[in-house]
């Protein structure tokens, strides 16, 4: 007689499993994202009011200063997992939509109001 075979693990699925996603944590995150891009694009106008940047090199700063804002947010906030785990699309999200029109509205307010004081009272 022959000892019975051990069973053998079962393989694992070849189908990619379904992502579980909370939309009220989904939509939660996009407006924190747009109130720290918001907040973060007024602090950059008023820096390049002050520094007195015009013409493309206050929209250069502004192009570099969105893309180091999300670096920071991939790093800093998405640091124990991928973004992926926190936004359905984290190359949009955090990438393309970071230089967004409410963002970039709030940066030239700023960075014009700072700036026209800066000349008028300066």
């Amino acid at each position: 007689m022959t000892p019975p075979s051990p069973s053998k693990p079962a393989k694992p699925s070849s189908k990619p499993q379904p992502r579980l996603t909370s939309a009220t944590a989904m939509a939660h995150n996009a407006r924190v994202l747009d109130f720290l891009r918001s907040t973060f694009s007024a602090i950059v106008g008023s820096t390049a009011g002050i520094l007195g940047l015009t013409g493309f090199q206050g929209f250069g700063f502004y192009i570099a200063a969105s893309l180091f804002f999300s670096l920071l947010i991939t790093l800093i906030k998405c640091r124990p997992g991928s973004p992926a785990k926190y936004f359905q699309s984290p190359a949009w999200e955090l990438g393309v939509e970071s230089m967004s029109a409410s963002g970039l509205f709030s940066y030239v307010l700023f960075w014009t109001m700072i700036s026209g004081v800066i000349r008028i009272y300066g």
